[in-house]
């Protein structure tokens, strides 16, 4: 299901607002992130998650979301995901326990009183041949581009996927590689760009 959404110049550092993102894991994604201290991209990981689960249940209300998430001021990445959390419930038939359907935050919690407050995410990168790559970045760069994520926080999160499954499918073919972490519908436009890199 899609998780569109628009986000607009004024929202927060953290990058809340629009996280579309494909197939992948996302909440291992987010894990592996925290064991990294990378507690930013951690919790938009798992935000991306719970948008994932939930966005049957959101409908046409994305919009309001985005509004609601942009005036968040996060003292931490645990606390902004879970008033994102908030946010996200007060949107959804009350009859659906949106709260208890959604994982745990544990593995955010700050344990190096660092800052946790990028303006952009860091960039994973899985080794590609080079029209694979461009072909990649071009289909990423333009669904991010369609769902309104400015910041291109979905293109970090899906660059971060492809490297953990090229981690765990070292023999795959590079292009199946891509093909798992990107939606069905993105696979013709990932297919118009290699034949535009093979020209």
């Amino acid at each position: 299901p899609s998780t569109e959404m628009t986000e607009q110049n004024t929202a927060p550092p953290m990058g809340w607002g629009a996280v579309h993102v494909g197939g992948g894991d996302l909440v291992a994604l987010s894990h592996a992130y925290a064991a990294a201290g990378r507690l930013h991209e951690a919790a938009l990981a798992q935000w991306a998650a719970d948008l994932q689960l939930v966005a049957p249940y959101l409908g046409p209300r994305a919009a309001e979301l985005c509004a609601a998430v942009e005036s968040l001021s996060p003292v931490d990445p645990q606390c902004a995901l879970t008033a994102a959390r908030v946010a996200l419930a007060s949107l959804i038939d009350a009859d659906v326990p949106v709260l208890s359907l959604l994982g745990p935050t544990s593995h955010l919690a700050d344990r190096s009183g660092a800052s946790l407050h990028p303006r952009q995410m860091h960039q994973d990168a899985a080794e590609l041949p080079a029209d694979v790559q461009l072909a990649l970045d071009a289909t990423l760069e333009d669904s991010a581009r369609r769902a309104g994520d400015s910041r291109a926080v979905s293109v970090a999160l899906r660059r971060s996927l492809l490297c953990q499954r090229a981690s765990r499918h070292r023999d795959e073919e590079p292009v199946h590689l891509v093909r798992g972490v990107l939606e069905q519908h993105e696979h013709q436009a990932f297919d118009h760009q290699l034949l535009r890199q093979a020209r």
